[in-house]
């Protein structure tokens, strides 16, 4: 979108998409429980004042949060892995996953970036500088996790506390980075 005709111009552009779930958890009563809500936008500001100088600012911000798994509980081969069944494969209770907590996901990232750039006569210097943040939160039940054939985390403490436990991991991730680029190019000539 031209702010100011040849000098000036804007180009922006965002997305949003949320599918539904298919896979039910029976412990929590919850049918569809791991649908996905994503969304994304990105903004271009491109700044021409002269024919030999031009800056480009951008923004880009993306976040999806899952909320619960996409996997489902099959037979296996934990009892006997030696000599697994031939229905390791059938699901246990249909298009399930049956955890104790809701298990989510959520990916935040925002990255801002500008680019500066004069061509003199005989070379062009050209600075590109970018910043970004990555938020990542996700919870995990681990009660089913195998420690030993036939043996889960939950077995192992449960027997300890004479009831079935939960047992849940919740992880927080943070990564912010900074760049810097500085180019000197000749022309050709």
């Amino acid at each position: 979108v031209p702010i100011i005709d040849g000098k000036l111009g804007l180009r922006v552009s965002a997305v949003q998409d949320d599918s539904p779930g298919w896979i039910d958890n029976k412990t929590l009563g919850t049918d569809d429980w791991n649908d996905i809500e994503k969304y994304s936008v990105r903004a271009s500001l491109l700044w021409q004042p002269t024919e030999r100088f031009s800056a480009r600012a951008t923004y880009f911000d993306q976040n999806q949060v899952a909320n619960g798994r996409s996997d489902i509980q099959v037979v296996g081969s934990a009892l006997n892995p030696a000599a697994p069944p031939s229905n390791k494969l059938d699901d246990v209770d249909g298009m399930s996953y049956n955890s104790r907590t809701r298990e989510e996901f959520e990916n935040d990232m925002q990255v801002y970036g500008l680019n500066l750039q004069y061509d003199f006569d005989t070379f062009s210097l050209m600075s590109s500088t970018s910043y970004g943040e990555l938020d990542i939160s996700k919870n995990d039940d681990l009660s089913h996790f195998p420690i030993a054939p036939g043996f889960s985390v939950s077995d192992a403490f449960g027997g300890i506390y004479q009831q079935p436990i939960s047992v849940v991991i919740d992880q927080l991730d943070y990564l912010k980075k900074r760049s810097q680029e500085l180019r000197v190019s000749s022309k050709p000539g």
